[in-house]
């Protein structure tokens, strides 16, 4: 009885590791695959194809939505065409999904310059304290 709970437990331990190991795949599949549609998205907008760039950072976004350098690159994108209030809402996306200093320090910077540019400072700056 003692082997067979051993063997029970032993088995169970294998069957959890091989899972966890299985996640860990997807999710370092789905970082690689987002991090290609984010470099090809780079490329089309560096190439002024906005539309294409638009759909490759959403393929980016739809598959890791708290990476912070699609947002970040798209609000770019957005601010490049004029449309503030999209941009302002991916600056902070990528503000509140970054993960070291300098990429929250980017995307607020961002959000100033969405601010300025909008001169609607004041009246914004309630939407951001959120974050």
């Amino acid at each position: 009885m003692k082997h067979f709970l051993t063997y029970i437990f032993l088995l169970a331990s294998i069957a959890i590791f091989a899972q966890d190991n299985t996640e860990d795949k997807t999710l370092i599949k789905q970082k690689l695959e987002a991090q290609g549609f984010t470099a090809q998205a780079n490329d089309l907008a560096n190439n002024d194809d906005f539309v294409a760039a638009e759909m490759e950072y959403r393929k980016a976004l739809s598959l890791q939505p708290k990476q912070a350098a699609g947002a970040y690159n798209l609000g770019t994108q957005y601010f490049k065409k004029g449309d503030f209030d999209e941009a302002l809402y991916r600056h902070q996306q990528a503000a509140k999904n970054a993960t070291s200093k300098e990429e929250k320090h980017k995307a607020f910077h961002n959000i100033g310059n969405i601010l300025m540019e909008e001169k609607s400072a004041k009246k914004r700056l309630k939407h951001t304290k959120a974050l």
